[in-house]
């Protein structure tokens, strides 16, 4: 039988398939992580959909999180329309892909 959309049936001898998780989709047969600046939060997700802008999505993320930017005063902002805020120290910007 033809493996469905959204499952996992690389393994020789697969009997019952595995449906790709929250974070991930289904790449030829495979279920892998969601890429960088991706999400996908549905079961079964063949195709990963794109964070936009003023959100951040790591590998494997199943949602999209809103990025703050941290200022000098210690109030978190979202990061500005158009860039993303650097993870390793909330401080920095960077042109949007």
């Amino acid at each position: 039988m033809a493996c469905d959309d959204g499952y996992n049936c690389v393994d020789t001898g697969v009997i019952f398939p595995r449906e790709c998780i929250y974070g991930q989709y289904e790449d030829n047969f495979a279920c892998v992580a969601c890429l960088e600046d991706k999400y996908c939060e549905e079961m079964k997700a063949t195709v990963p959909v794109a964070c936009e802008s003023g959100y951040k999505c790591h590998t494997g993320a199943p949602h999209k999180l809103p990025a703050y930017t941290k200022a000098q005063s210690n109030d978190y902002h979202l990061c500005e329309e158009g860039y993303y805020c650097d993870a390793a120290d909330f401080g920095g910007l960077g042109v949007s892909q």
